[in-house]
């Protein structure tokens, strides 16, 4: 059994609380698996009004992942928690458009846009060809 697939397992059997710390080999630190993962953190150290669109663009992917319920499909769960990803990234990229100033980091938010739409289009025709 994946780490993810026990954590989850654990978590729909009320063995981990809501907001337990928990260390994530996938974040590569302490992660609270609560509502929503970390965000809380990340929010108060948030001081721009930048720092704070690129956390709150997180928030909407984290809170859609945590309460997916896997399928035993991996294939359509993989396609699934990628989708809210994908759309962090879009959000991301859209707050480095408002808020950055450097013209290469604009010029690669304006690439992943364009690629994270086009990524999600297929898997969306993936999931609904299924």
């Amino acid at each position: 059994m994946t780490f993810l697939k026990l954590l989850l397992a654990l978590a729909f059997a009320g063995a981990i609380p809501a907001g337990a710390q928990m260390m994530s080999p996938m974040h590569g630190g302490m992660m609270n698996y609560g509502a929503c993962p970390g965000m809380q953190s990340m929010m108060s150290s948030a001081v721009t009004p930048g720092d704070r669109a690129l956390v709150q663009s997180m928030m909407p992917m984290h809170r859609s992942m945590s309460s997916m319920r896997m399928s035993g499909n991996t294939d359509s769960d993989f396609l699934r928690m990628m989708i809210p990803h994908h759309q962090a990234a879009i959000d991301m990229a859209n707050a480095e458009l408002k808020y950055g100033h450097d013209a290469r980091a604009k010029a690669l938010a304006q690439r992943i846009i364009a690629a994270q739409q086009r990524e999600i289009g297929e898997m969306r025709g993936w999931l609904n060809a299924k």
